[in-house]
Parts: C-alpha cells; structure tokens; sequence
C-alpha cells in the first residue's frame, strides 16, 4: 500500500493528467487537433506515474497480481503484434494518423489503470471523480458557446454539430453520456440538499441536451443505460424488497434486448433505433472478424486496420457502404483489438474487463447501501463499456474507460480487505478538496523518477507530434520544399506521404511527387492510396502499371476496377 504523501501526489498526477488529456486541442500547432497532442500528454501523465508504480510492485504482484498479469499479458501480444505485422514497426508504435492508438497509446493507458489500482483513500477518489465532473461542464460551457456562434478552437467542422474536445459528434455524444451517468449518480447521493440536487439536475439535462445536437445516438443509448443502473442501486438501497428488485431488473434487461434488436432493425423499437449507421457498423465489424480469423495468433498489428479494410471486406460492403468508402477503425473496440492483436490479445483484453465485472459484481454482493462513489464509478465504466460496442477507441474517451476500471479493481479490494468503509460523500466535500499537512516527505527517488519516466514516455511520443506540427508549418509557409521534407519526417506515414506528394503535384507529375510515392511505398507496400497513386503515375499498359494493378487486385479483391489484373 502507497504512503499517504505518495499517494496524494499520485491521485493529483492521475487526476490533473486526465483533465488535460480530454480537454487538450492542438488545433493552431498540428493538422490533427484531437489525437496526436491528446497522445503526448497522456503519455507524459503516464510516464510521470510509472516511477510510483514501481514502488507499489509487491502490491501489484500480490493483492492485484491477476490485473498485473492480464494487463502484462495484453501489452505484450501488443508488442509482438506490431512486429509481426506486415505494415512496418513504427505504424503499430504511433498508431494511424488521426487515431494513434497505437502501443505508445495502450503501454500508457495500462500504466494508469494499474496506478489507480493503488488507491486506498476516499479524497483520491474523489479527486479523479471531480476531475470528470469538471471536463463534463467545461464541455458544455463550450458546446453552447459553439451554438451561440463562437469556437474558441480554430479548426474545420465538417459535420456542422458541437464536437466538443473530442473533435467528432459521436466522441462528444458518448463523453457527455458518461457525465450524465456521473451526474445521476450524484444526483441520487441522500447527502446533497434541495439546491444541490437542483443544480445537478441542470448540468444533466445539459449534457442530454448537447446529445441532442450532437445528431448521435450513441450517447443517448448510454444516458439511458447508465440511468437506469443508478436507478436500480437506488430502489435496492431503498426497497429490500428482493421481488421489486428482481422485477426491475428483468424489465431493465428486457429493455436492453428489444433495444439492441432495435438498433439491429428487429423488434418493436426498430422504427425508433435503427439507423443507417447500424448497417455500416456491420460491414467494418465483419472486416475486423475477418482479419482476426485470417491472423489468429497476433491480428494484422495496432492500428492497422485501415490499411488491411479493403482487403478482408466483404463483397456485400461494394454496395453499402460502398466500393470507395473506408474506414480505419471497426468502430467496436473489441473487434478492434481482435483485429490488431488476434485471439490471444483479445483474450487478454477481455479478460482485464471481466476482472473488473467479477469484483464489481462481488462488491455489490456484499453492500446494500447507496455508495455514490461505487455507484459513479461502476455505472460510469459500463456506459463507457457499452459506447466502446458501437464506437472507436478515441483516447479522450479511452483514458477514462481504463481509469474508472483501475478505480473499481480499488475501491473493491478496499472493501474486500476488510479496511475503513467509505463514509456518506458530502456534496461541500465533493467540491472541495482536503488539504492534509504531509507528516513525511516524499523520497528523492521517487521524485527523480517521477521527473525521469515522464520525460522518457514523452520523448517516444515527440516525434509523431513534431511530424505533425511540422506538416502544419509547412502548408502554412506553401513552399513546396518544405512541404517535400515534412512529408519524410520520422515516423513515415502514408496519409501523409499521399497528401504532400497531391499538394506539390497540383494535378502535374513531378520528379518530388514520384519519389515520394515510391519512398512510401517501399516503406508501406500494402497500403492502397500509395499502390493507387502509382498506378496513376505509371506509364499506361506499361510491366510497372500492370504490377502495380495486381498488387491494387490483392488489396482490394473485391473491387471491380482491379479484376482485370486477377
């Protein structure tokens, strides 16, 4: 167990490193303003973190040894997936261009959910809690601020809906799905008085009514979901009554399955929850299932789904989505991993998630009572859980998914372990945070270490942003060699190779545009805008043309344009 001081330094670590991870837009330093900066600072948090972590290894080879060891376990199939792949080492370490959920990116998640594991006091948890209360209001206040006409971000919005910190509709609609889950748990706390419960009640129907312009349903789904969990601790904490609580939970499941039969266009509800997005989902989990099943031992690397979609596709997809529409995510996290790490990642993957539900489910076992932290916590995790079936792994989502399981894992064990039982939260001390005079001070090691892992985890995550940045400067400058040599900056990344060699082009062939399509593609020889881009730069009817057409066949084999070269 962590000393008071390092705990406490740990919790602020966590928690003012989460804040910064979900609110951070890098939009007038890099050409992508939600991911790559959201990377860097998590995996700054993370390094910063992993010193502590260390000092608390007998704790975590012991109390959470099964946690240590799955978590272990799934980074390392991780690893040998990113060296495995047939796309090169650097695009499973970075992760795709606006994604980068590479290995960097779950190396750092894990680092923190294990870190949270740690805590054994009520103030830590609620320092973390707090900090996603803040993120949840300050996404609103800047949400209706877009709605009145002003972004304080300068960025392009294609979608025409609020897109919060998270740079997209549906990542915003889930985010303030999960507060809204927070939010009703609190709401319920028999702590808070009429004013509170009254103000808390205001930032819910806040966040439901940025769902609503957000155009996505995901959250909706999620709000839905998570208050009726809150609900169900509620009348169990009120009626003891086991006949009224098995009811409501034979209702709430009923619920669940006529609305995922809905959403799949079946059922009664059909009408109300299906939507064309539904079938899309279809075809790019079919994609992942595929490449899993074709790559069992360790997937077709991190991240690199996009680059393979075309490949393992079904031929239903050339109609719906369509022929030319891809995607570089399954849109369902575990398929993801599926995908990415094979059979052993996904076991390893899943296995952390029902550790988690196991002690939960324990948990809620022994306690009868209302505990607003439980019930924030658990209920949070599930809703993030349920967006993670219907969405993509975006990491200002993804930070708070492996959090809240940390959390749980330690606030079950505290309980297990027969310690303090939490006391009732008062809402002032909600707000509040303790100020504790340190009896000891923290150890120059661990502060060195603390100033050494966080340097070190961000150094390995520079160069993606520095790439980035620099491709941002040089389109600025429009100069054509600037933009030549940011396209060849470390780590090679073929969006952007295919977007510089197009820009300097400018509908002409050039001697910079042919270099840079064949120094892509000896670097990704499976990806198809490079394979295509030279086969628009080869000589027609050309050996080279006709290779290249091949390779475009193997790509992409259901596509019509490339049968001639079977």
């Amino acid at each position: 167990m962590l000393s008071t001081e390092i705990e406490k330094r740990l919790a602020t670590i966590i928690s003012w490193g989460a804040l910064a991870v979900t609110l951070l837009v890098t939009d007038r330093i890099s050409t992508d303003p939600a991911n790559v900066g959201k990377m860097i600072a998590l995996t700054f948090v993370a390094g910063s973190a992993l010193a502590i972590l260390f000092n608390a290894r007998k704790s975590l080879f012991g109390v959470f040894k099964s946690a240590m060891l799955l978590n272990l376990g799934f980074i390392l199939i991780s690893f040998i997936s990113i060296l495995m792949s047939k796309n090169p080492w650097e695009k499973g370490f970075y992760g795709t261009f606006g994604r980068n959920t590479g290995f960097l990116t779950y190396i750092s998640l894990t680092i923190l959910f294990l870190a949270c594991t740690q805590f054994s006091k009520t103030e830590s948890y609620l320092r973390i809690i707090r900090v996603l209360f803040l993120t949840g209001i300050f996404n609103i206040v800047y949400c209706f601020l877009v709605l009145s006409g002003t972004d304080i971000f300068a960025w392009e919005n294609p979608y025409g809906k609020v897109l919060g910190t998270f740079g997209n509709p549906n990542f915003i609609s889930s985010f303030m799905g999960i507060f809204f889950i927070a939010s009703a748990a609190l709401f319920f706390s028999h702590s808070i008085n009429s004013y509170q419960r009254l103000f808390i009640l205001s930032v819910g129907m806040c966040s439901l009514f940025i769902i609503k312009q957000s155009a996505s349903q995901q959250g909706g789904v999620v709000a839905a979901g998570g208050l009726s969990l809150v609900l169900y601790f509620f009348l169990r904490s009120k009626y003891k009554n086991k006949l009224i609580n098995l009811t409501y939970v034979f209702t709430l499941i009923s619920l669940g399955v006529f609305s995922i039969l809905g959403m799949l266009q079946k059922g009664p509800l059909a009408e109300l929850l299906y939507k064309q997005s539904v079938s899309l989902r279809g075809e790019y989990w079919q994609a992942g299932i595929n490449m899993g099943l074709s790559n069992p031992a360790f997937g077709v690397g991190l991240d690199s789904y996009g680059t393979f979609y075309r490949a393992y596709r079904n031929e239903s997809s050339l109609l719906n989505p369509g022929v030319n529409t891809i995607t570089d995510s399954a849109h369902n996290v575990f398929i993801d991993v599926f995908a990415s790490t094979g059979f052993i990642g996904i076991l390893f993957y899943a296995g952390i998630i029902v550790l988690i539900l196991i002690e939960s489910l324990k948990f809620i076992n022994k306690n009868l009572r209302f505990d607003p932290i439980f019930v924030i916590l658990f209920s949070s995790w599930l809703g993030y859980q349920a967006q993670s079936v219907i969405s993509i792994n975006q990491i200002g989502l993804a930070v708070w998914g492996w959090l809240l399981g940390g959390l749980l894992l330690g606030y079950t064990r505290k309980d297990n372990l027969q310690l303090a039982v939490f006391s009732e939260v008062k809402f002032r001390k909600f707000l509040k945070i303790e100020k504790e005079k340190s009896k000891k001070e923290v150890s120059a090691a661990v502060v060195l270490g603390t100033f050494v892992g966080a340097l070190s985890l961000f150094f390995l995550a520079v160069p993606s942003f520095y790439a980035d940045a620099h491709l941002r400067q040089s389109m600025a400058s429009g100069e054509v060699e600037k933009l030549y040599l940011s396209a060849q900056k470390f780590p090679l990344d073929p969006n952007r190779i295919n977007f510089v060699a197009s820009k300097i082009s400018q509908g002409e062939i050039n001697e910079q545009t042919v270099t840079l399509i064949r120094l892509g593609l000896a670097k990704y020889p499976y990806d198809f805008g490079l394979l295509y881009s030279q086969f628009q730069l080869s000589p027609d009817d050309s050996l080279e043309k006709i290779e290249i057409g091949k390779r475009l066949y193997a790509a992409d084999p259901f596509n019509p344009s490339f049968r001639i070269y079977r």
